[in-house]
């Protein structure tokens, strides 16, 4: 007879094994079916995130320091807002970067060259007890000390009696290896020091208004850099900056028998040695009653400065260069459903546009992306895409919207107001047909077309079918350069700049990145970007549907852009309707009202979005100007004599030449 014994380790085994299995064979049903559906989530790029000091949520006014509120208010005489820029006429470069970067701020100077010993002609500095200049600028330390004595009176005393200071470059100083005292001003230099690194602001520097220490720089431009040796009280830090030097020691496991031990069997060490310099410094003007800011570096060579440089600016101004702390934001996206297959937003893209402007909101309060549609492309993509389109149509009352055009036609092309009107109109009932909140008070055609150069039928159309208020533009008077930028009104429409970020309807991705990956970062961190929003209250900013596609770089931009303002700044953010902005903007900009016409052929991208019906012969060769009654019409009589001399047409109204520059005939523009 067999008897059977139960062994419990053996159906233990077989039971694991088998459970094993079946976990095996579920796992490999779960991912076969699933991945049907699967939509691979993207991996959007970043850049690594910069340090900041206590990152800021939602900017807060910086109040100033005591001292920079107070020092040369109590001062009785006026100044004009007005620079006075005292250079070498050899140096080409520090001219140009200085022009410009006071250009990009609207301020007005003057540039006087200095001549060696007592050549130097100084301009006019008052007129009629009113001061012409409320900074003055010197290239050079040595230009200032070495001005001939007349010269150097008569500036000095200016300084004192209008309050007004002196920024103190060191662009031609040179003094070898040693420390150089300028036993005048109590305070040495020392030139030529390159690989200095880590730059960090004093936070408690009454220089700093618009500036915020934000932290560490730890590799600012390679430069030649000037550091300063201050010895008197009236001195106040505002910037540091370390160098480090490598030395070699030798180094032996007896350091108490070193001398006896040879050369083969020591171990050679490299150390380094931290110092640090003072590279930005404030005189208060408690050594001679004249307030004084030295630069230790060209300061339109490193961002940083060129923040510091607007608070110096302002504190030697009596606050005549004071600006506010206010700016106002909008970001538009161009081409909402417009784009080839492939690069056009998906539903994740949609959802992640929403996640970034949340984020945005807590920091910039108003904001909202303005989303541009041409409802003529609305599911033009491929499935994804076309869930894409959707997903914006669902969730189209979180973001502003504007009008682009229906098929993102360029309006210069249209020939008849019927038409244009009809395209405006299919637009509108598309918003009307999926509810989509559209302000109809600004708007923005494809390419800027018909904007400047004006197509008048564009703007009746907008007139007539929007009642249109507003719209913008980047080649007002031209595209480049983008510090000359401006506004104007026409046909009762009111034309703010628009400004670009880097961001194109072919930027997208990172790693293709047309100037590469590194001009994109230093953009935004204190580069052209940033600089953008520093030097202009009202920024509108163009981008386009593909850049909140594929790596998503508007969302990277802006995001970096915000969070490095307000880490380095002082900046209250905000965001408003672009009808609201214009209002402010013609407000701190009356002058701006009225357009500057210009010859459309002379500009190469104004001739592309301009009628091809018109042409530039119906421009005058030349002008007759003159006021009434000086003999203008007999010069006119004459000149049409001349076969060779065509002339305008008489005006119906006083039979005579037109009078183009009068107000009613000059804002009817140049199509009449």
């Amino acid at each position: 007879m067999r008897i059977w014994r139960f062994r419990p380790g053996f159906i233990l085994r077989r039971f694991l094994v088998g459970l094993v299995i079946l976990s095996i064979i579920s796992c490999w049903i779960l991912v076969y079916h699933s991945s049907k559906d699967f939509k691979t989530v993207r991996r959007v790029p970043v850049f690594v995130e910069e340090k900041c000091y206590h990152p800021k949520i939602g900017s807060s006014a910086h109040s100033g320091s005591r001292e920079f509120q107070e020092l040369g208010y109590n001062a009785t005489h006026k100044v004009e807002k007005r620079v006075l820029v005292a250079i070498r006429q050899t140096s080409v470069n520090f001219q140009i970067e200085m022009a410009r970067g006071l250009e990009e701020n609207r301020i007005q100077h003057n540039f006087v060259y200095l001549e060696i010993g007592y050549k130097t002609v100084f301009p006019e500095l008052a007129h009629e007890g009113v001061g012409r200049y409320s900074v003055v600028i010197f290239e050079s330390i040595k230009f200032y000390l070495t001005l001939g004595k007349a010269n150097r009176q008569l500036l000095d005393d200016y300084c004192r009696k209008f309050a007004i200071g002196i920024v103190l470059f060191t662009e031609q100083e040179s003094y070898g290896s040693n420390t150089h005292t300028f036993e005048e001003l109590h305070l040495g230099i020392k030139t030529g020091i390159s690989d200095l690194r880590n730059v960090e602001l004093n936070p408690s520097a009454c220089l700093l208004q618009l500036t915020r220490a934000g932290g560490i720089i730890e590799k600012p431009p390679k430069l030649k850099w000037n550091v300063f040796f201050p010895n008197h009280s009236t001195y106040e830090v505002v910037e540091f900056a370390t160098q480090e030097i490598a030395f070699t020691t030798l180094r032996t496991a007896d350091m108490q028998k070193r001398a006896e031990v040879k050369f083969e069997n020591a171990v050679i060490e490299e150390k380094f040695a931290s110092t640090r310099h003072t590279t930005v410094l404030t005189d208060l003007g408690h050594l001679d009653g004249i307030r004084r800011v030295y630069f230790g570096s060209g300061t339109m060579y490193f961002w940083l400065h060129k923040l510091l440089f607007i608070d110096a600016l302002a504190f030697l101004s009596r606050g005549q260069f004071a600006q506010s702390l206010e700016r106002r934001i909008v970001v538009d996206i161009d081409d909402i459903f417009v784009g080839k297959t492939g690069i056009r937003m998906t539903k994740e893209d949609v959802k992640a546009m929403i996640s970034v402007q949340k984020k945005l909101q807590e920091r910039v309060p108003g904001f909202h992306f303005n989303l541009g549609y041409s409802g003529g492309h609305f599911l033009g993509g491929n499935e994804k895409e076309d869930e894409g389109d959707w997903e914006l149509i669902k969730n189209a009352d979180k973001f502003w919207w504007f009008s682009h055009m229906w098929l993102h036609q360029q309006p210069h092309d249209k020939k008849n107001l019927e038409s244009m009107v009809e395209d405006l109109k299919k637009n509108l009932d598309f918003a009307k047909e999926h509810n989509i909140p559209v302000n109809t008070s600004y708007a923005v055609s494809p390419h800027h077309s018909g904007v400047y150069p004006p197509h008048d039928i564009l703007y009746e159309g907008w007139k007539r079918v929007y009642n249109l208020k507003v719209t913008s533009t980047e080649e007002y008077p031209h595209l480049y350069p983008s510090r000359f930028r401006r506004g104007f009104v026409y046909k009762n429409i009111k034309v703010l700049p628009r400004q670009t970020c880097g961001l194109y309807t072919h930027t997208l991705y990172l790693k293709d990145y047309p100037k590469g990956q590194q001009w994109l970062h230093d953009s935004i961190h204190g580069g052209q970007l940033f600089q953008v929003v520093v030097d202009n209250h009202i920024s509108i900013f163009m981008t386009h549907l593909s850049n909140y596609g594929s790596d998503r770089l508007a969302l990277l931009t802006f995001d970096g852009l915000v969070k490095y303002l307000q880490c380095w700044t002082n900046l209250k953010l905000s965001s408003e309707h672009p009808v609201y902005l214009a209002e402010r903007y013609f407000a701190m900009y009356p002058n701006e009202i009225e357009p500057i016409w210009q010859n459309p052929c002379l500009d190469p991208r104004h001739k592309e979005i301009w009628s091809a019906e018109k042409n530039c012969k119906k421009l005058p060769s030349f002008l007759v100007v003159g006021p009434q009654k000086t003999g203008t019409t007999a010069l006119y009589t004459f000149l049409k004599m001349h076969p060779d001399v065509m002339s305008n047409e008489q005006s119906v109204s006083t039979y005579e030449e037109v009078q183009f520059f009068n107000g009613h005939n000059y804002v009817r523009g140049l199509d009449w």
